[in-house]
């Protein structure tokens, strides 16, 4: 890889924007009005920050392990939350190495299984064909992953099947999509015919003859038609009269999200497929929002998902049509339903900041020629070329540690080489002010002018001037972030991002190795999807889809830290059939 104000009013705002008085209040900022918040501090992080200096830098590679001859890292994660926005095509066939986005427990609130998830879990323990739903927040997709450890402890790889429904929700599983594990194509022949492709190919063929459990998430964008089809495939491929030829099936979704992708707007819904009671016996709901803690923002969103909007609900709405800043001076990512509208976003931020832009080009690699090796890479949450300055502010799209997880936020602080970050670090533990000489050097490609000079002499030995020049020649230079969880500067380098075939062999078939951030200004719902984002601006002035607004809005984790541009109620469709099945589940359960 080459890398190329002041208050003019404040009152408190509880009543109004909700939150406590200590972290709220009402500011000018460029003579409009904005809501002020007030990051919290975790009171460890308080003690932490008391009891001991900076230390200036950490490494990503504290965290991961080296791959051979790259030099870069693998990513090893242990948890993940996913929610679609947008639908990818539904054979765009993809498995990972390892999930890449999680939500850690300190950015979701969960630690462990609540009562009502380990109820789930025993119950798929228990052999049970089960479908677990819920609200965006309640933990599907932390459950989904504790049901994959469990039974992975039970059973071998390839009796356990993990899909999904689009790309980028198999990424989000560290599994494949339905259509590839499947072999199903696009799904449209019919059985007989969709059998006989089947039985030609060994390793398909083996996948369902060996299947004991097929995991299907994010079930809203199944077509009736294919689940019926798929039921009948199980029982001819394997010999089996039983419902899914005797594969215990583990369902999970919520239809109040994104439909199928149909070639009419009246196709099937999975839960009318006439097979659906047939091969599902247990159907059950997980109630606890974990997300949000923030119970205006709960009630908002649970409306928004049934499509029932009451007064209160859209005068809340109205309410967060205002701007809220930072304190820190971190800004709140914007989220779009269109990609252009992010690149457009994201570019005009760079263009505000003065100063060398980095580039960062993805090293990627495959078994197949550049235009499938591109296809299966395009869900990949690293992008093919990150461009970053000083200044810039990025969203961790990894965990590399504890305290640095998936959507944590930050700002570039500089670039430097990875051997020499520990000397830059000493440097500036000394002299602070030596971090910017050293990006004046960076901006002016190493010329140093008499000012420059000046300000060495005052900071630096001789010594160390010769030092600091040693350090500016070594190339490539990683970005430095500021992430603001601890006193720690952050050194960022690349890790792989690996695209896998099916168990039992599980061979990469394409990789991307690239720093594990992107631009945190603007991101489009699509991508959004697992994502919690703390802080969070959402336009909804072009969206295209039903569910698509209420997907964005459930990214926030408060009330006080989100903003909603054009929200109409018009905009808030639900279907009927969904509303009725999920009122009868409600019932029954």
């Amino acid at each position: 890889m080459k890398a190329t104000r002041k208050d003019s009013s404040q009152k408190p705002l509880s009543a109004f924007f909700g939150g406590s008085k200590e972290n709220v209040k009402l500011k000018t900022v460029e003579n409009k009005a904005c809501v002020v918040v007030k990051p919290a501090v975790p009171a460890e992080l308080q003690v932490e920050r008391a009891q001991r200096q900076p230390s200036w830098w950490s490494r990503t590679s504290n965290f991961s392990q080296t791959t051979a001859n790259s030099g870069s890292r693998k990513r090893e994660v242990s948890q993940f939350v996913s929610q679609p926005a947008k639908r990818p095509a539904p054979w765009s066939g993809v498995a990972v190495q390892s999930v890449p986005r999680q939500n850690s427990p300190s950015l979701s609130g969960q630690k462990k299984l609540s009562e009502e998830q380990l109820k789930v879990l025993n119950r798929i323990l228990n052999g049970k064909s089960v479908f677990f739903t819920g609200a965006a927040g309640t933990g599907k997709s932390y459950l989904l992953h504790s049901i994959v450890e469990s039974l992975r402890r039970r059973l071998s790889g390839d009796q356990v099947a993990i899909t999904a429904t689009t790309g980028l929700a198999a990424l989000n599983v560290g599994g494949q999509t339905i259509h590839r594990w499947g072999g199903l194509g696009l799904g449209r022949d019919n059985v007989s015919k969709l059998a006989l492709g089947i039985q030609k190919r060994n390793d398909v063929l083996r996948r369902w003859r060996n299947c004991r459990v097929l995991i299907i998430d994010e079930v809203s964008m199944l077509e009736a038609e294919l689940f019926e089809k798929m039921e009948e495939l199980a029982r001819v491929l394997r010999k089996d009269t039983r419902p899914f030829g005797g594969i215990q099936v583990v369902i999970t979704g919520d239809f109040f999200q994104l439909p199928p992708v149909g070639r009419n707007r009246a196709v099937k819904l999975c839960f009318e497929s006439s097979k659906w009671q047939e091969v599902i016996q247990e159907q059950m709901l997980l109630r606890k929002v974990f997300r949000q803690e923030d119970q205006r923002l709960i009630d908002m969103l649970n409306c928004m998902r049934v499509g029932k909007l009451t007064p209160e609900v859209l005068a809340n709405f109205a309410k967060l049509n205002r701007a809220v800043c930072y304190e820190d001076g971190l800004e709140p990512t914007q989220l779009y339903p269109r990609r252009e509208q992010v690149d457009n976003a994201n570019r005009a931020r760079m263009q505000n900041i003065k100063g060398r832009e980095f580039v960062f080009k993805a090293e990627d690699s495959g078994t197949f020629d550049a235009a499938i090796n591109a296809k299966l890479l395009e869900n990949i949450m690293a992008p093919e070329k990150l461009v970053l300055k000083v200044g810039a502010q990025v969203l961790l799209i990894s965990n590399i540690a504890n305290d640095l997880v998936n959507g944590s936020r930050g700002r570039v602080k500089t670039f430097v080489h990875e051997e020499k970050h520990p000397q830059l670090r000493t440097l500036v533990q000394k002299a602070p002010p030596v971090l910017d000489i050293y990006n004046r050097m960076l901006e002016n490609n190493g010329t140093i002018d008499v000012k420059m000079d000046e300000d060495m002499r005052v900071f630096l030995s001789e010594e160390e001037r010769a030092q600091l020049l040693e350090i500016y020649t070594l190339e490539p230079r990683m970005p430095v972030v500021d992430f603001g969880v601890t006193n720690w500067f952050t050194l960022l380098t690349p890790i792989e991002y690996a695209i896998k075939g099916p168990p039992p062999h599980s061979v990469v078939t394409a990789a991307r190795h690239q720093i594990p951030v992107i631009l945190s200004w603007a991101l489009s719902i699509h991508k959004a999807q697992g994502q919690t984002l703390d802080r969070l601006v959402v336009d909804l002035s072009n969206v295209f889809e039903k569910g698509q607004a209420y997907v964005a809005v459930s990214r926030a984790t408060s009330y006080d830290r989100l903003q909603v541009i054009g929200f109409k109620e018009s905009m808030v469709q639900v279907d009927p059939r969904v509303s009725e099945f999920y009122s009868q589940l409600e019932t029954n359960i």
